[in-house]
């Protein structure tokens, strides 16, 4: 007589098998649409650096940048740290930001008391 099997037993027979290692994340990688940097206007840019001088540590923001990496565009909300005019790059959180890869900011909510 057989013994009966437990349920997770019984679930490791279904379990997926990947048989192709690695297909799946070639087929997300595939499915990635890579663009090209776009120019700023000047208006743009000047909205931008308005912006960045109004920033203050602790403010929650909004920041649409290119990431070079992925050759796209990547929208990150979190918590301002702070600027760093020598290399052009801001912070968010531990994030950095090239300046010159910003396309849109926003300050979502004023500062949180660090």
């Amino acid at each position: 007589m057989r013994k009966k099997m437990t349920n997770q037993e019984r679930a490791k027979i279904f379990a997926p098998f990947d048989a192709l290692k690695g297909f799946k994340e070639a087929l997300k990688e595939e499915e990635i649409i890579r663009v090209s940097k776009v120019t700023l206007s000047e208006d743009q840019e000047e909205m931008i650096n308005n912006i960045l001088k109004k920033l203050e540590k602790g403010m929650m923001i909004e920041v649409v940048y290119y990431e070079t990496k992925e050759e796209n565009y990547l929208k990150l909300v979190g918590i301002f740290t702070r600027i760093d005019e020598i290399n052009k790059t801001i912070f968010v959180v531990k994030k950095r930001i090239l300046i010159a890869n910003i396309i849109d900011i926003k300050i979502v909510s004023v500062s949180l008391d660090f």
